[in-house]
Formats: structure tokens, sequence, C-alpha cells
């Protein structure tokens, strides 16, 4: 399933959050909900935009118009505003303002207050958590496994073994002397430790001008999306490097051609037992293996068509096609630090695809540290131009285990 099917398809619990869970204060549950929605439907007309830049028809239902955005996305400011308010003002046993207008006439005072901040903060931060899942790629869960890591512990992992039990020739009385399958696991820890973003906004920005909640939202789940697969990535290239074995010679192909992928889809199923594959990697390299060109003679470019009919599978199943026996899981590339306002650099490789069992065991882990994985802080800065400093955390590791052996193919 593709980003667009999972936002269409969230369980609509997410948008209905129980008073419970917000210490019971029905008010507070409603603007946490409606946040959500906010951030959803963002992210989906621009999905949608992006489709229709590409010619292709726009996949998310979008649940509000473009007046009904709007008006939600002022009546949620005002609400968490006049929430916030509320809340500090009973701290200092002041009479919280009645309005809106009220408030802005005495915003001064709320952006250096302490409470009203981290209200604030605590509103943003029960948004985002529960979303992030929603805004991964359904191509890294094939290749990455997410758990849960009690605060201040060690997550261990035991790694099964990798191999097949292999039968040699025998006579009775010599069984011993055969060279011995490993059996046994290996252990493996997960260490969480604290990622930061710091960002700062204009006031305007979270109080006035009708400013786009859910556009700074995303600007989190973006941000948090794109160190996420940084830590795959990086623990995927040290698992590759480190892990003589796993994946074999013969399983590595520095060229790419059709033979060699029917080759890589073949030695998948010969050592895993699988025989569903999947290839994952960039949306260049992975559309690189789809067929077009010469046929017969004839030339036949099949773009139009895969647009098409291919667009429909991603759409639906989250793959572009299938080719060698293997489908075509792409991943979502982010921009390596630094370069997203001059070169926008992709991190993921360009060229590489890995070929794993549908079925296999996930090759890295992903731990995020229990409590709430996203922590968010607000402070009024101490310059004069009106910016309020915000500060992201989440604790979370990624750590190699490549419990089941994969192919990769480079120059693709």
């Amino acid at each position: 399933m593709s980003e667009i099917l999972r936002l269409s398809s969230l369980n609509p619990s997410i948008f209905s959050v129980n008073a419970a869970e917000n210490s019971g204060d029905q008010s507070r549950a409603a603007i946490v909900a409606c946040g959500r929605l906010l951030a959803v439907e963002k992210a989906g007309r621009g999905m949608n935009a992006m489709r229709l830049a590409e010619k292709r028809a726009a996949d998310y239902t979008c649940r509000l118009d473009d007046n009904t955005y709007a008006m939600t996305n002022r009546n949620l400011q005002q609400k968490m505003c006049l929430f916030a308010a509320k809340i500090a003002a009973g701290n200092s046993g002041e009479i919280p303002p009645a309005t809106y207008e009220d408030f802005m006439r005495n915003q001064r005072k709320y952006m250096q207050d302490g409470t009203f901040l981290k209200v604030m903060s605590g509103l943003i931060r029960d948004m985002v958590t529960p979303m992030l899942p929603t805004f991964m790629s359904n191509a890294l869960g094939w290749l990455c496994q997410t758990v849960n890591v009690p605060m201040g512990k060690t997550y261990e992992i035991d790694i099964q073994p990798a191999s097949l039990f292999v039968f040699e020739e025998d006579s009775w009385g010599a069984s011993h002397s055969k060279p011995k399958n490993r059996g046994y696991v290996k252990p493996v820890t997960l260490n969480p430790t604290p990622r930061t973003a710091a960002v700062s906004i204009k006031w305007y920005q979270l109080v006035g001008n009708n400013a786009d909640i859910g556009a700074l939202l995303n600007s989190i789940y973006a941000g948090l999306y794109n160190k996420v697969v940084a830590l795959w990535y990086k623990a995927m290239n040290a698992g590759i490097d480190e892990n003589a074995g796993i994946i074999p010679s013969g399983m590595q192909f520095d060229t790419y051609s059709t033979a060699n992928v029917v080759k890589a889809v073949k030695k998948v199923r010969m050592v895993t037992g699988f025989q569903d594959v999947i290839a994952i990697g960039d949306i260049e390299p992975l559309s690189r293996m789809l067929p077009s060109g010469n046929v017969n003679a004839a030339s036949v470019n099949l773009d139009a068509a895969l647009t098409e009919l291919l667009g429909v599978e991603y759409a639906r199943y989250g793959y572009i096609g299938e080719t060698g026996g293997a489908r075509l899981m792409p991943i979502n590339n982010v921009v390596v630090p630094g370069t997203q306002h001059t070169s926008v650099t992709p991190l993921i490789d360009s060229n590489t695809v890995y070929f794993a069992g549908a079925g296999a065991r996930k090759p890295v882990y992903l731990g995020f540290e229990e409590g709430t994985p996203i922590t968010i802080e607000m402070e009024a800065s101490k310059t004069a131009d009106m910016t309020i400093d915000i500060t992201v955390v989440a604790s979370m590791a990624a750590v190699p285990v490549f419990a089941d052996k994969m192919a990769v193919m480079h120059g693709v």
C-alpha cells in the first residue's frame, strides 16, 4: 500500500480522540483530533498536487474542501490559543481571555509565558506522535522492524541463524566428524539515544495570520522521517560491510542486467525458502528495471502504459510493477541535510537495489524509547524579533541484524 492509501484508510479512531487520553478534558481531545485531521489533509493535498504535476490522477480523497480547510485551520488555531491561555491564566490567578480577540490584545504576555508554551507543545506533540508511522514509506517497512524500548534500558535482539541445515553424504558411525551447521543465536543490543531538531518560527506562525497548522505538523513529520531513513541506511550499510557472508559474494552483483535480476531472485529463493521476492530501492533504479525500448523490431515505449496501469498497483499495493520475478517496491528517498536549499542531494543511493524474501526477517531494527517517542518544547526567543524556539527530540536507534540473506545489485 502506498502513502496515499495509508492516508485514505487511516483508522477513524485517530480523529476521535478519547477524553480519557487527555486527562478527561473533552475540549483538549477535540483540539488534538482536529490537528491530526489537518495534518493528514495537508499531506494528502501535497501528494495529490505531485501526482497532478506528473499528469496522474489525484488518489487521496480530501475530507475538507479549500474553504472548510481554511475555516477548520483558523478555528483550531484560535481554540489552541484559548485553551493554553486558560491554563496559563489559571496558574497565575488571572481571568482567562474570553475570545480570541481578547487573547490577541494580550498576546505579548502569553508569548513569554512558560505555561502557555508548554501547553501548546503538549498539544502539538499529541497531534504528531501517533501519526508518524503513517507517513513512513511502506517499502522501508519491508527492511526495518520497529520496536519500543523501555525508558533507560537496552533492548536485546536474539538473531536466529540465517543458514540452512546442510545434509552431507555419511556412513554409520562417522556422523560426529561432519562440519557443524550453526544453529545458535547471536544477541544484538539496541540503545536509543536522543535525536534533536531545533527550529525557530515567528510567533504569528503559531497564533496569528491564519497560519497553516497542518503545514507546521507536516514539517515535523518530514524531518522525523528523514532521520529514520538516515538511521536505517547507515545501519543497512554497516550490516553489509561488517557481516561477511550475510550477503554472500554470489549474491552481490556489480552490474545490472535482466539476467542478473533473474539470478538475484533465484538465489534469494534458494537460500531463504521464500518464493515471493521484493526488489527495494530508490524509484530511479527501480523504474529503470521496468521494460521499455524495442520489442520485435518495433519501437515500444511503455512509459505511458506503466503510468496508467502500474500506477494502479502502486496506489493499491505500494509497488510499481514486477520484473524477473521480483515486485519493485520504491522507498521514499530523503535529502542529505544541508543540501535542501542547494543541490537537493538524495540520501539513498540511486543506483542500488536490494532483493529480499517477502516474508524474510527484517535486516535492520529501529527502536523508539518508550514513554512518548517524541517530545516538543517551545520557549520564547531571547531576541526582540518575536520568534519562538521549538526543540523536537525523538529518542531512537537502529542496528543491523540481517537474520536472513539478501542480494544486492549495484549499477542499476
